[in-house]
C-alpha cells in the first residue's frame, strides 16, 4: 500500500499502533515514548488514536 508521499505503508502496523495507544490510554499509563510512537506511526496523538479505536469498535453495532 502506498502512502501519500509514495512510501510504503503497513496497514497492519498502523492498526496495531492504534490498538496499542488505546490500551495505554485505557490503562492510565502513557509514557512519553508511547505518545511519540503513536504520532510517528499513525499521525495521531494517543488520545486521538484511542478515540478512533472506540469509534471503530462501535461502528459495526
Amino acid at each position: 500500500m502506498g502512502g501519500e508521499d509514495g512510501g510504503y505503508r503497513d496497514q497492519g502496523l498502523w492498526q496495531r499502533s492504534v490498538f496499542a495507544a488505546k490500551a495505554r490510554t485505557c490503562s492510565g499509563y502513557l509514557p512519553e515514548h508511547s505518545e511519540a510512537a503513536s504520532v510517528a506511526l499513525t499521525g495521531l496523538t494517543a488520545q486521538a488514536a484511542a478515540l478512533l479505536a472506540d469509534a471503530a469498535a462501535t461502528a459495526g453495532r
